[in-house]
């Protein structure tokens, strides 16, 4: 039989306190870039629910706001994409009118 060692339980639960701490600093930031951007204000204007999810594709990061309000065809009606570089500029904004399909651009 293996011995139990409790250090080993107090280093994991440190590093997944820590790790949540870090994605907690990274989810702020992208909110507030959300909040400040043309986009997510207009978003935010008719949407009092949103959701933001994080998608680093390469050297870009993608943030995909939905409006939770509105579901169907498994999919929400309502989204919109803000692509950041590595430096978190804004560097595309578009909106997602009850489709992915659909896009309008708005200026960043």
């Amino acid at each position: 039989m293996g011995q139990l060692n409790p250090f080993c339980f107090i280093l994991r639960k440190y590093s997944i306190e820590s790790s949540l701490q870090v994605l907690k600093k990274e989810n702020e930031v992208y909110n507030n870039i959300v909040k400040t951007s043309v986009l997510g204000r207009k978003f935010a204007e008719f949407s009092p629910n949103l959701h933001v999810s994080v998608l680093k594709e390469g050297e870009f990061i993608v943030l995909r706001i939905m409006d939770l309000r509105y579901f169907f065809k498994n999919d929400f009606l309502n989204q919109a994409t803000l692509t950041l570089d590595k430096d978190m500029n804004v560097l595309s904004s578009i909106m997602h009118p009850y489709s992915l399909k659909k896009s309008i651009a708005v200026n960043p």
